[in-house]
């Protein structure tokens, strides 16, 4: 299953509460995105040990911007540790797959 951050503290609180993260940064109404996210929920299943997390850029871009510490552009997913971020994939969802079996 894949939870939806509505804010920065959504996003602090997602890290905070949860050992294994991917935050997937999206824009919520580009078709491409949503295709992605159907992905994702089979990784999710997949991978019951890590929290997996949408976030829309076009509500909360500017809240966590500066907490992601790079220059984001949909579709990402960061990858977290304990509340560290430990890699960034872009692009289709093969890539994060890559990152999930590098990291996790």
């Amino acid at each position: 299953m894949i939870h939806t951050l509505l804010s920065a503290e959504d996003f602090r609180q997602a890290l905070a509460n949860n050992a294994k993260v991917v935050v997937y940064c999206q824009v919520e109404r580009d078709p491409e995105c949503q295709d992605i996210k159907k992905e994702l929920d089979h990784l999710a299943e997949e991978h019951a040990d890590i929290s997996f997390f949408a976030l829309d850029l076009e509500t909360v871009r500017d809240a966590v911007g500066q907490e992601l510490d790079d220059r984001v552009e949909p579709p990402s997913y960061y990858l977290f540790l304990d509340g560290k971020r430990i890699d960034v994939a872009h692009g289709a969802a093969q890539n994060l797959t890559t990152a999930l079996n590098a990291h996790f």
